[in-house]
């Protein structure tokens, strides 16, 4: 079969068009199909921090500490309540800097008026070096609800709206009390500070709460992203909780107030508590308090970390709000 010229031109055309077709349809593709959005990061701070850092300032009022770690181990180097006589707590420092490396704001402003967010004359901040930048975060007020805090870096006009997470007020303690590893011989000379000096909200796997008279306990595990999950005795599933008021209940186990209990009291005591606050972290320790009532002088705990006790008087305000938290979870009230 002969072909004319006409159908020869019309093959050729049409194998152009089909080559062309080939040749520009990727291009075609991205101009047709829209662009997957690109999730902002809302870390504050370079994510290397906690890795770059070599000084560490924690400034409140008029009381500071710094710490410095020239050969890779964190020590003390200045402060107001200084003693050269103390081994600084390296773990407790790298966990701070964890901590900010991994903080990330909710919402963040452009404003002038810095007074309006409490960072005017704001006399609270961390500061950290590393061998190429400095950076300052200054913390401000909180937002009418009390649960969120604001914080600037470097004295810039950008406001960061973060949650108040509960580590920030045991962060600013060591303006005060720098973070010395506790050294506690085998009498009754127990620390009279923080009762968990090296350890942060965010390694909290599950904490739980049981009243020893029924049985009746309350657990908190937490999820991701600064969320918490609640179970026991009387949690209803299917309301949602208050995550920040979860995060406050817990951390009112870690930052308890405590007092050494006297030996005499301790004595008196008997095997029946009345209460059990359990801890377990992301690195395995477990921590165990069993609180028991001693008559009109309040209550004591005798906290166990499977290898020592260690026995304490206790607040009863506090305690009595870890009976609350059984039958009254925080669940969202809007």
């Amino acid at each position: 079969m002969q072909l004319n010229r006409g159908t020869i031109s019309l093959l050729i055309i049409s194998l152009v068009v089909v080559i062309a077709v080939g040749l520009f349809q990727q291009p075609l593709l991205s101009v047709l199909t829209p662009p997957t959005p690109t999730i902002e990061v809302k870390q504050i701070l370079p994510f290397r921090i906690a890795q770059e850092a070599i000084k560490l300032t924690i400034s409140r009022d008029s009381n500071f500490t710094t710490l410095e770690r020239p050969d890779d181990v964190w020590q003390v180097t200045d402060a107001t309540n200084l003693d050269d006589a103390r081994i600084t707590n390296d773990e407790m420092v790298d966990g701070i800097l964890q901590l900010m490396a991994e903080l990330e704001y909710m919402r963040k402003f452009e404003s002038d008026d810095l007074a309006q967010f409490g960072l005017a004359d704001s006399v609270t901040s961390i500061e950290i070096v590393t061998p190429e930048q400095q950076l300052r975060l200054t913390l401000g007020g909180t937002n009418p609800d009390r649960n969120n805090l604001y914080i600037s870096v470097n004295d810039d006009n950008t406001v960061y709206l973060v949650p108040a997470v509960f580590e920030f007020s045991n962060i600013m303690r060591l303006a005060t009390t720098p973070p010395y590893r506790d050294i506690v011989e085998a009498d009754d000379n127990l620390p009279d500070n923080l009762l968990f000096p090296d350890v942060f909200g965010y390694q909290i796997m599950e904490f739980r709460i049981r009243d020893m008279r029924d049985g009746s306990v309350v657990i908190y595990q937490q999820g991701e992203q600064g969320t918490w999950i609640l179970d026991g005795t009387v949690v209803n599933t299917e309301i949602e909780i208050d995550h920040v008021q979860a995060a406050v209940n817990v951390s009112q186990f870690l930052f308890l107030e405590i007092e050494p209990l006297e030996s005499s009291v301790r004595e008196s005591l008997t095997n029946l508590a009345i209460l059990t606050l359990s801890m377990t972290t992301d690195d395995g320790r477990a921590y165990t308090m069993a609180v028991h009532a001693v008559d009109d002088r309040g209550y004591a705990g005798i906290l166990d970390d499977g290898t020592t006790q260690k026995a304490y008087a206790l607040p009863i305000g506090t305690v009595n709000s870890f009976f609350d938290m059984i039958i009254q979870p925080p669940y969202l009230t809007s």
